[in-house]
């Protein structure tokens, strides 16, 4: 802070020491500091996608899922970036269209295959849609991508705990092993070895969980 501060102290109208503390202001949650901030920087660059970005987090703050998500896009057109299209995915399912999402992160993964972030997202939205296997389809390219992706394994052992009980258990075994503290896990691991009649087992994960 002290370090912006200065920056600011030199230029006035220093942009990027603006957007620092505007991020700082939020984190914080000094509301009344952020808008400071975000007024300034909507006259210095208003057209910036960062200083669009922060409009839209105030936007959405505020209530206004139609402006907000009218500035996210407005972000993707002019930097069209992993966290764009996830923004934009966002603010449309905040806006109660979960099928416009769905095609932004498809057109996405389309360009972009080895993008995991995204397809998570897409996995997780298919997930609400209960399209069950669509998202296990995405959680098992993430996996091709990244072996030990513990969100990748642990969703799609859950997605599997009824149906195949057998196979859930091998994928959150391995997540398990990489994250054997991890609460989550520890929970999806209680809940399939019940399912796969071991409940000496389940009875300690869960307490453990």
């Amino acid at each position: 802070r002290q370090a912006l501060a200065e920056a600011l102290r030199l230029d006035a109208n220093h942009v990027p020491a603006l957007l620092a503390l505007a991020r700082l202001a939020v984190s914080d949650g000094e509301k009344e500091q952020f808008a400071q901030y975000l007024a300034t920087l909507v006259k210095l660059a208003p057209d910036a996608p960062d200083v669009l970005r922060l409009q839209a987090m105030s936007e959405a703050q505020n209530g206004n899922a139609a402006a907000a998500l009218v500035l996210a896009q407005r972000v993707f057109t002019l930097a069209p970036t992993t966290q764009a299209v996830l923004d934009l995915a966002s603010y449309q399912m905040a806006a109660g269209n979960d099928g416009a999402a769905r095609v932004s992160l498809q057109q996405w993964i389309k360009d972009h295959p080895n993008d995991v972030a995204v397809r998570l997202a897409l996995a997780s939205n298919l997930e609400r849609g209960m399209n069950v296997p669509g998202a296990q389809a995405q959680y098992l390219a993430v996996l091709e991508l990244q072996p030990d992706n513990i969100s990748a394994l642990n969703n799609l052992a859950w997605g599997l705990r009824i149906e195949n009980p057998g196979k859930a258990l091998e994928y959150i075994r391995r997540a398990s092993n990489l994250a054997p503290d991890m609460p989550a896990v520890l929970d999806t691991l209680a809940v399939i070895e019940y399912h796969n009649g071991d409940h000496q087992s389940a009875r300690l994960h869960i307490q453990k969980a």
